[in-house]
């Protein structure tokens, strides 16, 4: 079993260093992320469950995403994300630029609304990971699809026919597991 893993790995090393050899740059040279007649920066909107303005701003090859938008379509509430995207792959199947990204971020909400029956004041912080495929084309529009999901801690309190009672207090959920598209203008 032992043999097995270490021919693997040597396979899969030299593989890695025949692709970086193949390149345009050699291994010694950093890499550089080029967008074709767009800048390092996008704004826009991201549309899943509820609706986000979007900018986006470039960390030479990695880039930061500030998301400012309502919890989702049900509930009346406002929402701040903000992530750390970093570039797992670009890879050049059409003229534009292809790139796949991961990376973890935080967000902080708060939801008001609810049920006809019921008014609830509720707020969620946690931490979020978001792993997304975007193309730029050669003229400045970006288009994207993701997906964010969080993990983290909601507390507040409910109205009910007019008496205040607790909404259980703290506790830990999950949420946005919907994917989400992305328009954004590229400068």
């Amino acid at each position: 079993m032992k043999k097995v893993i270490l021919v693997a790995l040597i396979a899969l090393s030299t593989a890695f260093v025949a692709a970086a050899a193949d390149g345009e740059s050699s291994a010694s040279e950093p890499v550089q992320v080029s967008f074709t007649n767009n800048g390092p920066r996008a704004i826009g909107g991201r549309f899943g469950w509820g609706g986000e303005v979007s900018y986006q701003h470039n960390l030479g090859k990695n880039f930061i995403e500030v998301d400012l938008g309502t919890p989702g379509w049900v509930a009346l509430g406002v929402q701040a994300t903000a992530a750390y995207n970093f570039v797992i792959v670009q890879p050049q199947w059409t003229p534009g630029t292809w790139t796949v990204y991961a990376g973890p971020g935080l967000q902080l909400g708060m939801q008001f609304g609810g049920p006809f029956e019921a008014r609830r004041f509720l707020m969620n912080i946690g931490v979020v990971g978001q792993v997304g495929l975007s193309y730029r084309f050669e003229f400045p529009l970006e288009l994207s699809v993701d997906l964010r999901p969080g993990l983290g801690g909601i507390f507040g309190s409910t109205t009910v026919e007019g008496e205040r009672v607790p909404y259980g207090g703290f506790y830990f959920d999950y949420w946005n597991f919907i994917p989400s598209i992305g328009v954004r203008y590229a400068f």
